[in-house]
């Protein structure tokens, strides 16, 4: 109910906000006038009391107006503020992360999935985060499965050097 009550009276538009504003500030400086004028000379010549609203309706409209416009630039940088949420919370959605143990066997270097079955560690990662892989043979693995040729050979076998 209250959220309800603050978001309509969010969405009335600055000049609602700065007549309202007036209105109240003068019907106040009108019934203080009134009270202290006749608590303290029983009367108050009518010129004077017009005067006085005059003054109390500039003060008005400048406070009213300079709160206005701090109200504004609060909106402004409030809605700001929940577009970089919006955006943050999107990125922050689009990330995959791993985290914890991964349960991988000590011998086929296979990783047991959250359902409990065996997949290629390659087919983990790629499901469940954001690398992508380039396969290539290192120097070790190059001389025992392919002797006598260079590293430089395994890994761009169709440029021979």
């Amino acid at each position: 109910m209250r959220d309800s009550v603050l978001a309509q009276l969010a969405n009335r538009p600055l000049w609602h906000w700065l007549v309202f504003g007036l209105v109240i500030s003068e019907l106040l400086t009108l019934f203080v006038s009134l009270l202290v004028s006749h608590a303290l000379w029983g009367s108050m010549p009518w010129q004077v009391l017009i005067i006085g609203i005059v003054d109390s309706l500039l003060v008005s409209f400048v406070i009213v107006s300079l709160l206005l416009l701090l109200l504004r630039a609060i909106r402004r940088l409030n809605t700001r503020l929940e577009e970089r949420n919006h955006e943050l919370t999107a990125a922050l959605a689009e990330i995959k992360t791993l985290r914890g143990i991964l349960p991988i066997c000590s011998y086929c270097k296979q990783i047991r999935n959250d359902k409990g079955y065996y997949e290629q560690i390659e087919t983990y990662l790629l499901k469940n985060s954001a690398v992508d892989f380039s396969h290539t043979i290192c120097p070790d693995c190059a001389e025992k499965h392919f002797p006598g040729m260079s590293a430089t050979q395994t890994e761009n076998p169709s440029h021979p050097h």
